[in-house]
């Protein structure tokens, strides 16, 4: 399986974006003039100022080191699962909304790239206890005497991931949850086929685990609510947020099939649409 150009599967870890800085050589100036006394002030070399590094479009000079900012970040934690994942959704939960306060705790749904097409998985997630640690603007105030002891306390706990997992035959190309039931979840393969489960019950399940002890569960195995096999494989697929059930799948040939919610639990999968 390949994924599309201009797609990149994700390594597991949750990572962000880095300052550029110089090691052992001067920043360059900012402007035109480098010395002389003007009329405004003295005639130092003023050093530029930082930038963002963008993967892809700017290089690293020999002797250049990237630096980590953490006031780039209001919050960062990094994750690894078993395998690479080239797709994940964040799940709707009940915990309100908007949510600004720390520690966060949210419900993720991940599809992995494992080695063999049997080792893969639909990963359910419930990440917890996501403090704020030092970063945004509290790295700016770190040494201001304004910051509680009880809010250092709070950011010494470790986050916590709890997880369940079903089995998946094949790589997962996309994952998409069911906004209208979060539990129901949508999966390209890159053997062609577009498979729908039922995974209600292992997200309630996980909804309810105590944040106090991680866990990570076995696949399950369990048949899909609904299969159908593409001409070729695919990465386009999306629930409707208007027709609750309504699904769009796309694959790599131009094919597009949209599939309808019938009364009995299932999907009625309609003809190619070029």
């Amino acid at each position: 399986m390949r994924p599309p150009k201009g797609s990149k599967a994700a390594n597991g870890k949750l990572g962000g974006s880095a300052k550029k800085g110089s090691k052992g050589k001067k920043n360059k100036e900012r402007g035109g003039s480098s010395g002389g006394s003007g009329a405004g002030g003295g005639g130092g070399v003023q050093p530029s100022a930082p930038a963002v590094w963008r993967p892809g479009q700017d290089g690293v000079d020999e002797g250049e080191a990237l630096q980590y900012d953490p006031t780039a970040y209001d919050c960062l934690h990094r994750l690894t699962l078993d395998w690479p994942c080239l797709s994940f959704d964040v799940l709707p939960d009940e915990l309100g909304a908007p949510r600004s306060a720390f520690p966060h705790s949210l419900l993720l749904a991940a599809g992995t790239q494992a080695a063999t097409a049997g080792g893969n998985s639909l990963t359910l997630l419930k990440l917890s206890n996501l403090t704020q640690g030092r970063h945004g603007s509290r790295a700016m105030r770190e040494d201001s005497d304004e910051e509680s002891s009880s809010s250092d306390e709070d950011d010494d706990a470790p986050p916590v991931m709890h997880s369940r997992a079903l089995a998946h035959v094949g790589g997962v190309n996309r994952l998409r949850a069911m906004p209208q039931r979060p539990g129901v979840l949508a999966a390209w393969a890159d053997t062609g086929a577009v498979q729908v489960f039922d995974a209600v019950a292992q997200l309630a399940d996980l909804a309810a685990a105590p944040d106090e002890r991680a866990a990570r569960g076995k696949p399950l195995r369990q048949a899909p609510r609904q299969a159908h096999a593409h001409a070729a494989e695919g990465f386009a697929l999306d629930w409707s947020r208007v027709v609750a059930g309504r699904l769009a799948s796309g694959d790599c040939a131009g094919a597009i099939h949209v599939w309808e919610p019938t009364d009995k639990g299932g999907w009625l999968v309609g003809g190619a649409h070029q």
